[in-house]
């Protein structure tokens, strides 16, 4: 039933030919305060468009069979600040293997060509990419995640990482596809003495704010 949902919630964000759902991902755990701690994560959290869903992964009898499969699938980009060290973590922690990482610092940096870009974090980010101010309380930074039933606050704070991890990475994707179109010629087809060019993909805007699926 979950995956039907997750195939229904996000298959209008497919980017047309591109063939690529780009995804917003971040994880929460309990906060370690000496080197000797390492706790596992507690809370995945998945993004496109308006759609975000959480997944508390420290309270299931076993992990769905879809999530592993939706998450090794190397048509889909999970996108995100140092998505790169999220997804070793899955791997450690839960046996979780993300396929196809972007890391939005290196996107960005790619892009930009400001040193700057590659020591972001999530918040300056998206005040510099998508002039948006986010608000990160340390209560809720560093709380309780592995609660068994997370509050209001905390599920709002998770929902807003990973859509705003998915609408910068949206963004930057969307001038790395700008550039490549205009840097190859479009095909043509001749009919006798006439041309066809066809028009440019156009990629949708999303607008408006998120919905929260807590799914635990």
């Amino acid at each position: 039933m979950l995956s039907l949902l997750m195939i229904g919630f996000w298959r209008p964000f497919m980017f047309g030919n591109q063939n690529k759902l780009v995804v917003g991902l971040d994880i929460e755990w309990l906060p370690c305060f000496n080197p000797d701690e390492n706790h596992p994560v507690a809370l995945l959290q998945l993004c496109v468009g308006r759609r975000c869903l959480l997944f508390q992964l420290l309270h299931k009898d076993g992990l769905p069979a879809f999530l592993a499969k939706f998450l090794g699938d190397p048509n889909v980009k999970f996108v995100g600040v140092g998505v790169k060290g999220d997804a070793e973590k899955l791997l450690r922690d839960h046996k979780l293997f993300v396929a196809n990482t972007v890391d939005l610092n290196r996107l960005a940096l790619s892009i930009y060509g400001e040193e700057v870009y590659g020591k972001m974090g999530l918040k300056r980010m998206a005040e510099e990419v998508l002039g948006k101010v986010m608000e990160k309380p340390k209560n809720v930074t560093l709380s309780k995640w592995d609660a068994e039933e997370l509050v209001y606050e905390q599920i709002e704070y998770a929902a807003i990482d990973a859509f705003m991890s998915f609408e910068i990475g949206r963004n930057l994707l969307k001038l790395v596809w700008k550039r490549e179109r205009e840097s190859r010629p479009l095909p043509r087809v001749q009919y006798l003495n006439c041309h066809y060019q066809p028009p440019l993909l156009l990629l949708q805007d999303t607008q408006g704010m998120f919905q929260a699926f807590a799914l635990f």
